[in-house]
């Protein structure tokens, strides 16, 4: 179920909100509203699919068992404890190797003449960010890092739907010390208001912008691409341009989506999209980008993997940048089951490395900082064209479309008239990329903030800017309208690209 479909908006969503609060109206037992949020986040999933449902609530039931008793055991029993943690790793990592990877290995064993059989089985949508997520809580459980909880409390943490499908990854300790707050409030008019605003404002950013710039330039352009068409550079570049705009509006408007819904049932979710274009460099654009992934990649990923290092090298700047490289190549290959997502990866851990040895060994190459931005927003483009294409063959055009100077001006736009680059596009490719580059962040804006000690502050968005009555009278016109012209466009809308993970 998307959240920006009709059933969603108009059935699912009214109706849990209805019952929640109704609960809460007549019983005050919050207890008996989480089950309710709980309930309702296991009919969520399951509407996509009952057989993904049980192995969900199998896996569960499994990861909540080995935690509780990695909490249990005491601090001599280290052994035990390793080797349960282990085996609740395999676990999960088992689940998602024959749902994700299973057909991939299969494919690149056939290169060698082993022809085995393939899997038939379809990718349960969220087993990426549900696996990573059970896998933190155990680790952190082995760690002595967690609070003794109940299945009820677990499984409403692991399946709370609005961050299920697609992030953030949310840790246990945020999740469960609010519902555990006394301070937890189920109706809070603040969180509510501000949770309707930035839904809308997410629901616009998905329909409006991500999935219109699809329908006109990315999809055509790399429908002909795989049918063998050449691009001229100009249009390569501009349509490549689109797809980097397309999955930035995409992914910021589910991060802020999800953070709406959140809010709606008095839940805050950490911030997982800070205007990530506007970073400096690439480290500050992960720091800014699937924020919540990039955490869990360094604690749980690349930390273990430095650690292993260093107990064969002493040489710890080269153990972190080793670290690195490995860390994002496993990022990649966690998006998805494909050479492409592994490469975008690796080039993303190279980058990242160099951009630790230059700052390390104090290289300072004197471009003028606009020249720096265009490299930057480059590599990022060309990286992206990773992400999107869905082989390697697809992959070299491309790319190759983007050098070639003898095609640069012979066709403005693709040999196809239906795909060409026209002066609207233009225009309308540089307001957004001006959008991008210069404006603060929606959620920024809107008042939804992480504080000095990085918890989530939730600022009334009419009492930050002292809003009087008219003004807050033509604010809500104004977001009415365009939740109302999003609706009009909903039959249009597509699939979040992170869905796919």
């Amino acid at each position: 179920m998307l959240f920006s479909s009709l059933n969603f908006i108009c059935i699912f969503l009214p109706i849990v909100l209805f019952i929640y609060f109704l609960n809460y109206k007549i019983n005050k037992n919050k207890k008996i509203s989480i089950v309710i949020l709980l309930v309702s986040s296991i009919i969520f999933y399951g509407y996509n699919n009952l057989n993904h449902l049980y192995i969900f609530i199998f896996s569960i039931l499994i990861n909540f068992l080995i935690g509780n008793n990695l909490s249990n055991l005491k601090e001599d029993k280290t052994k035990l404890a390793n080797n349960l943690l282990c085996l609740g790793i395999i676990f999960n990592l088992s689940l998602l190797f024959l749902y994700k990877y299973f057909n991939f290995f299969i494919n690149n064993l056939s290169y060698l003449g082993l022809n085995l059989p393939k899997s038939e089985l379809i990718l349960p949508i969220g087993i990426s960010f549900y696996t990573f997520q059970q896998i933190g809580y155990l680790i952190d459980s082995r760690n002595k890092k967690t609070n003794k909880t109940n299945i009820f409390e677990y499984a409403s943490f692991v399946t709370f739907f609005p961050q299920l499908i697609a992030g953030p990854i949310v840790h246990h300790s945020h999740f469960i010390n609010q519902i555990r707050d006394i301070k937890f409030k189920v109706y809070n008019d603040r969180f509510i208001s501000n949770g309707i605003l930035i839904f809308i404002i997410g629901l616009f950013k998905k329909i409006i912008i991500a999935d219109t710039i699809s329908r006109k330039a990315v999809i055509p352009f790399y429908n002909n691409i795989s049918n063998g068409d050449i691009a001229s550079a100009i249009s390569a570049w501009i349509s490549t341009a689109f797809y980097s705009l397309q999955i930035y509006f995409d992914f910021s408007a589910y991060s802020e989506m999800a953070i709406g819904i959140g809010l709606l049932f008095g839940i805050t979710l950490p911030i997982n999209f800070n205007s990530p274009f506007q970073a400096k460099s690439l480290i500050d654009y992960w720091n800014r980008w699937n924020i919540t992934l990039s955490n869990f990649i360094s604690e749980y990923v690349y930390l273990p993997i430095f650690k292993k290092l260093s107990y064969k090298s002493y040489n710890l700047f080269n153990n972190h940048i080793y670290a690195i490289v490995i860390a994002m190549t496993i990022s990649g290959f966690w998006h998805g089951a494909n050479w492409n997502f592994i490469f975008w990866g690796f080039i993303h851990g190279v980058a990242l490395a160099i951009n630790h040895l230059s700052k390390s060994n104090k290289i300072n190459i004197n471009l003028h900082p606009f020249i720096s931005r265009i490299i930057f927003l480059g590599f990022i483009n060309i990286s992206f064209i990773f992400f999107k294409t869905a082989d390697l063959k697809s992959l070299k055009i491309v790319l190759l479309s983007l050098i070639p100077f003898k095609n640069l001006f012979n066709n403005f736009g693709l040999n196809i008239s239906s795909v060409s680059i026209d002066i609207s596009q233009i225009a309308i490719l540089l307001v957004l990329m001006m959008i991008v580059l210069f404006l603060p962040s929606s959620l920024s804006i809107i008042g939804y903030k992480y504080s000095d000690t990085k918890k989530i502050e939730v600022d009334s968005f009419f009492k930050k800017f002292n809003f009087n009555n008219v003004q807050i009278f033509f604010t809500s016109l104004l977001t009415t309208l365009l939740f109302a012209f999003s609706i009009t466009q909903i039959n249009q809308s597509q699939e979040f690209i992170y869905f796919q993970f």
